[in-house]
């Protein structure tokens, strides 16, 4: 409450002022035995003055209070307070006693030795009623200096026997106000008023100073209709029933007309009590009317907010939702209906949101990360649609929590990033075909190359047959030079596939030898390219080949650097994450792999250096470049959490730095053992060929033949089915090529396999698109080889084959 340490400050006075007055009364009546002018303790001649022993006792309580409130001097020596309540109960008790053992001791005579009589009772002389009054005053000023934990229940106890002192006051004053005071004509010494009045004003001292929180004061603090009505009719009826009783004992035998007095008595009560309610309802009533406007004001604004809120969740495009910690929606929005594909909320409802993640353990450790850390932001997650589309979203995640600590309730924002993957997967693939067109003159002359050796190798084997060593060298250079155009072949298609990102280990030393080999053969001689690679470095968690699109751009780029010729250096390091950071404030704790690509060429100066990845920016003429070369390298990067720095001064050259994390506790797949290095052994099983190349087709044959097994061959799938049926139980394997006329290899596996479930089949083929390659998969197929394969490679796959229980392999993991 705001004004509750105004009320405390405002009772604190209240209480000063009381106390002080109790100390002036007190002063005067001891004056009063001073002086021998007792009109001052009595206020009338026939009223029995304050003894001095009770005035001596109220100065010595009025100055323990100001000793310890702060309002008089401070709360600077507590014992002296504490230690001037317990003398006053120490007398007290003593007087008390001695009042009921027969008045004996009369400790009393030490003050006035020989009083005066007043009636059958000595003057001068405490009245036991005032030492009881006494002793509850003193145990409240002891319990309100106590030193105590429950400072509040203190108070609540002081400020209940001070009430008692305020109430004994106000009977003995009652008792003077209706001409009866009280124990005047008996044996017992009464109260003076003087003494009542003292009572009265430090007993409300005392109450006063225990503050507004305590008992009898706080049910009349606040502004509730209870504290109003009790801060108004409490005194109204107490001043009712003590002008009724004063009219009755005062008015009535002078007037001799009880009618009259009654009449009189209400009236003025009637009068009294009128203006109280009037003043009651006026008050009440004008706050009962604020308080109903401020509801409707207050109701208005929350209907106007609740209107605005669901209208930012209804027309937001991202997909708000709301759900329970086991997953069940409680609550979405439109776009998360339209996003996920459902009709209704009432759908939604009878849905788990583990239903629309494409992993379910996906879910299960997001919900323990929310657990744990109590919010996710930017979370890219793969999810589903009721119709089984896959979906990617970027999502925001919020927990709340019950008072015990447990998951309550999950708020998800997710934005459909799901075209703008696929948008930036088109424009890397465009990109990647950029990269290519650039190399294809490079190319273009190395294939004529290799063609001429070929073909030159082929017309001096049919001039020099006779000549065994020349045949020799012919056959083993058209070989290299075949096996050099194979490799080239592969490294462009892996470059220019379609593919969905793979994330796998990835080392990059072997993906910067990759590149090198296809830049070795592509880039015009005058570039000379210089690696320096770093062994044994842990491998990073990437899509490969995302990687060695990352890796041509950077290198394409150099190239271009370098019109004159020039030096394009690679190098991979090690670099800890402390040092990263010097650099790159963003990077985190943990090992990164640094990959530098630098050239000799013309640089760029600070402008050009600071937007070099932006989208579309290029220094190259027109019709020379997209400016997208550098702007996907960048994307690459960062989506791979890595980092790019880019050093540069005009025609002091450039260098590329690219830091990815390292990838902790994975290894990279060994490479296959080098052709040749062992014989692959033959065997006897009948083999069905199936290859539509004519000139393909024996060689295949022969080289099956050559090591002891039984081929048949068929030009076609129509022919190969026909075979098969015939001499199904003679055939252990089929060997297929994937793109024939009549009935193409997919669909004669899927036939094949119709007819013998168990039928154990290689599919080969110059290249595997994704969707076909993951079909094949799904049949199950025993192998898939990339053409062109080197004899010792088909019979080694073909054996392992026969020799093992149906299992897919590949042999051409770069197709």
């Amino acid at each position: 409450m705001a004004g509750r340490p105004r009320l405390d400050r405002a009772l604190s006075r209240l209480a000063s002022a009381c106390v002080i007055g109790t100390l002036a009364t007190a002063a005067l009546s001891a004056v009063a035995w001073a002086v021998n002018w007792l009109v001052l303790a009595r206020i009338r001649a026939g009223y029995i003055p304050m003894a001095p022993s009770t005035a001596l006792l109220f100065i010595t309580l009025c100055v323990c209070w100001l000793v310890y409130s702060p309002a008089g001097f401070g709360e600077w020596h507590r014992s002296v307070a504490r230690g001037g309540a317990l003398l006053t109960l120490v007398a007290c008790s003593v007087i008390v006693l001695d009042y009921v053992a027969g008045g004996a001791l009369d400790v009393e005579r030490l003050l006035l030795a020989h009083p005066p009589s007043f009636g059958a009772v000595m003057l001068g002389r405490m009245s036991p009623i005032t030492a009881v009054a006494f002793l509850l005053a003193a145990g409240s000023l002891l319990t309100m200096t106590r030193r105590s934990s429950s400072a509040g229940s203190s108070r609540d106890l002081a400020s209940v026997l001070a009430t008692a002192v305020f109430a004994i006051g106000v009977v003995v004053c009652i008792g003077y106000l209706y001409a009866a005071p009280l124990l005047y004509g008996s044996t017992v010494i009464p109260v003076a008023l003087t003494t009542g009045l003292a009572f009265v004003l430090l007993g409300m001292g005392l109450v006063f100073s225990c503050g507004a929180s305590s008992w009898p004061i706080r049910p009349l603090v606040g502004n509730s209709v209870q504290t109003r009505l009790l801060r108004v009719f409490l005194p109204v009826i107490l001043g009712i029933v003590l002008l009724h009783g004063w009219l009755g004992a005062i008015i009535v035998p002078r007037a001799g007309n009880p009618a009259v007095t009654s009449a009189m008595t209400f009236l003025l009560a009637l009068l009294v009590v009128v203006a109280a309610v009037t003043r009651l309802a006026t008050g009440i009533g004008s706050q009962i009317d604020r308080a109903i406007a401020e509801r409707d004001a207050a109701a208005a604004t929350l209907t106007k907010s609740e209107e605005k809120y669901r209208s930012f969740f209804n027309d937001d495009l991202a997909a708000d939702y709301i759900s329970t910690a086991d997953g069940r929606i409680q609550a979405c929005n439109p776009a998360f209906l339209r996003i996920f594909g459902l009709a209704s909320m009432e759908e939604a409802g009878a849905t788990s949101m583990e239903a629309f993640y494409r992993d379910p353990q996906d879910y299960q450790e997001l919900l323990s990360e929310l657990r744990e850390r109590g919010r996710l932001e930017s979370r890219e997650v793969e999810m589903v649609r009721r119709d089984g589309a896959q979906l990617v979203v970027l999502a925001n995640f919020m927990a709340r929590f019950d008072s015990a600590g447990s998951l309550q309730e999950i708020k998800g924002y997710l934005i459909d990033e799901t075209k703008r993957r696929e948008l930036e997967r088109q424009l890397m693939h465009a990109q990647k075909m950029e990269g290519l067109g650039t190399l294809a003159a490079g190319i273009a002359h190395d294939f004529n190359n290799i063609l001429s050796i070929i073909l030159g190798n082929a017309v001096s084997l049919k001039e020099r047959a006779s000549e065994p060593s020349r045949v020799s060298e012919c056959i083993e250079a058209i070989s290299t030079a075949a096996q050099r155009a194979v490799a080239l072949v592969r490294q462009l298609l892996t470059f220019a596939r379609k593919a969905d990102a793979v994330i796998e280990p990835v080392d990059i030393n072997a993906s910067v030898r990759e590149i090198n080999r296809l830049v070795s053969e592509a880039f015009p001689r005058t570039v000379a390219v210089a690696l320096d690679l770093t062994e044994d470095l842990p491998p990073i968690a990437a899509d490969p080949n995302q990687i060695h699109l990352a890796l041509l751009n950077l290198c394409v780029n150099a190239r271009d650097a370098m019109p004159g010729g020039g030096t394009l250096s690679i190098s991979t390091a090690l670099a800890p994450g402390e040092l990263v950071r010097e650099r790159i404030r963003e990077a985190e704790q943990g090992v990164y792999v640094l990959l530098e690509i630098g050239d000799t060429g013309h640089g760029m100066d600070e402008e050009t250096r600071n937007r070099v990845f932006e989208p579309f920016f290029t220094t190259k003429g027109h019709g020379k470049g997209t400016g997208l070369g550098l702007a996907v390298v960048y994307g690459i990067v960062e989506a791979h959490r890595g980092f790019v720095d880019v050093e540069s001064k005009p025609e002091a050259g450039t260098v590329f730095r690219i830091y990815l994390p390292a990838s902790a506790g994975v290894q990279v797949e060994a490479e296959p053992r080098a052709e040749g290095s062992w014989e692959p052994s033959g065997g006897s099983e009948a083999i069905l060929v199936v290859e539509d190349e004519e000139m393909l087709r024996p060689l295949v044959a022969g080289v099956l033949r050559s090591r002891g097994y039984a081929t048949l061959v068929a030009c076609d799938g129509e022919e190969a089915i026909n075979l098969f049926v015939d001499r199904r139980d003679e055939i252990a394997l089929i060997l297929t090529d994937l793109g024939m006329p009549k009935l193409g290899g997919e669909e004669l596996v899927r036939r094949l396999i119709s007819i013998d479930p168990n039928a154990k089949i290689i599919v080969a083929s110059g290249y595997f698109e994704p969707a076909v390659r993951s079909e094949l998969e799904r049949m199950k197929v025993a192998a898939l080889i990339q053409k062109p394969y080197r004899p010792e490679e088909l019979v080694r796959i073909v054996r392992k084959v026969l020799d093992e229980k149906r299992q897919p392999e590949s042999s051409s993991q770069s197709a």
